[in-house]
């Protein structure tokens, strides 16, 4: 009887040096005043979202962008205080969370608008949306007046 090689799963380490290193080098090229905003979406690409977003917070980025708005909470219950743009999606029973929460959802038709504006009537500041403008290849956003 022949036996199976065992296979083992597949890991990454990830060395949080090295990232705050090509941050810096990134930032160089940058405006002193620019932002960066890293893509942590998808468990930051299998890397660890709150691992990850925290190395990167300690090395002063602000800005965070998620898939889901289940990825956006975890960072929150994470500590996160940041900005946190939410690119995909909601459905009309996640807004409430998405308030809850504090996160940035991206807008990309009307429909949401109005359920946005219910949910936020009673918060102190104008509450913040990234607006997704289509810009020419057919996919999501709204289209410039012609």
């Amino acid at each position: 009887m022949t036996s199976i090689p065992t296979v083992l799963p597949t890991y990454a380490s990830i060395d949080l040096a090295a990232l705050a290193h090509n941050l810096s080098c990134i930032k160089r090229y940058l405006a002193p005043d620019c932002q960066v905003m890293a893509i942590v979406k998808a468990n930051a690409y299998g890397h660890g979202v709150v691992e990850t977003a925290q190395a990167l917070a300690h090395q002063g980025i602000e800005r965070f962008a998620v898939a889901s708005l289940d990825e956006g909470i975890a960072l929150r219950q994470a500590g996160l205080s940041t900005s946190i743009v939410v690119l995909g999606a909601l459905f009309e029973e996640q807004i409430s969370d998405l308030v809850a929460h504090r996160l940035t959802p991206v807008v990309s038709d009307a429909h949401i608008l109005p359920l946005l504006i219910k949910a936020t009537q009673s918060h102190p500041a104008p509450y913040p949306i990234h607006l997704k403008v289509e810009t020419g290849m057919g996919r999501l956003g709204f289209s410039p007046p012609s």
